[in-house]
Formats: C-alpha cells, structure tokens, sequence
C-alpha cells in the first residue's frame, strides 16, 4: 500500500495467487489523521459495479445502508484474475491539510467472527455463486489479511 500525499491517492495492491478467478465486495480504504479524524478513500480506478450483484447483496444484507432507495451507490467489485496482482487506486478529501497518522485497508464482506456474520456470509457466496453474474470468477469470502501503515 502506498500513500501520495501530494495526489491524495492510495494505491492498494491485492495478490491472488490461486488458480481461480475471484471478486471482493467494496474492499474499503480509511485514513486517520493525528486528530483521530476518519477520511474516507473513494474507489478511482480497478473497479467495476454491476447493479444485478448489488441486488443479490442487498437480499442478504437489508440494513446495508447502499441497500436504501434514497442511497444511488453501488458497491465496489474488484475482480482478481488467478495468479494476479491487481491494483486499487483510492482518492481521498483532505482539503485544509491534516497530518495523517495512519492508512487502512480493510473487506467488510469477509471474515466475520461471529455465528450470524457467518451465515449471512455463507448464504451470500452461496446466492452470488449459483447466479455466476460474473462468468469465470466466484465470490471471495474468506477471511483477507488487513493491512495498516503508520505515517
């Protein structure tokens, strides 16, 4: 993961060093500023969206807050090529300039620790999977490394 403060971007890469193709759900980027300030990073560039997926999502997830009809999202899909490396561009808003202490990468559709997170998450792959929205990729519902940098 590397920081262009000069840009505001973060660029993220994600290893896939299976044999299968595979997509992750809105892998998130947050930014924390020495006055414990949150920046969001938005997704730039390595994505796609596909608003079939994000319905299928929304069936298991209800209280999602891109699942409102009032929300016009759709949720990052970001798809890894078996034996690939696949890069993340994230761009952030820090328009009066704060110091930033740390950067995070985090997948808030995997690795849940608790009983309900991994049902929802089993029953999400399991309807993600049977559709085959994406042909030739599968959901990615393992649990992924996160990953923080200190500034």
């Amino acid at each position: 993961m590397e920081l262009d403060e000069n840009k505001k971007e973060v660029l993220v890469e994600i290893r896939n060093n299976t044999e299968n193709n595979y997509y992750l759900l809105s892998p998130i980027v947050s930014i924390m500023t020495k006055h414990l300030q949150y920046i969001d990073g938005e997704m730039i560039e390595g994505q796609i969206h596909h608003k079939k997926l994000d319905s299928i999502v929304c069936s298991v997830y209800i209280w999602d807050d891109i699942c409102k009809e009032e929300y016009y999202a759709m949720r990052d899909i970001v798809l890894l090529p078996k034996k690939s490396v696949k890069k993340i561009k994230y761009k952030y808003d820090n328009e009066e300039y704060i110091e930033i202490e740390t950067v995070h990468i985090g997948f808030p559709y995997n690795g849940y620790d608790n009983e309900i997170g991994k049902k929802m998450q089993f029953m999400l792959k399991k309807k993600l999977d049977s559709s085959n929205i994406i042909k030739g990729y599968e959901f990615y519902n393992k649990d992924i490394e996160t990953m923080t940098i200190k500034m």
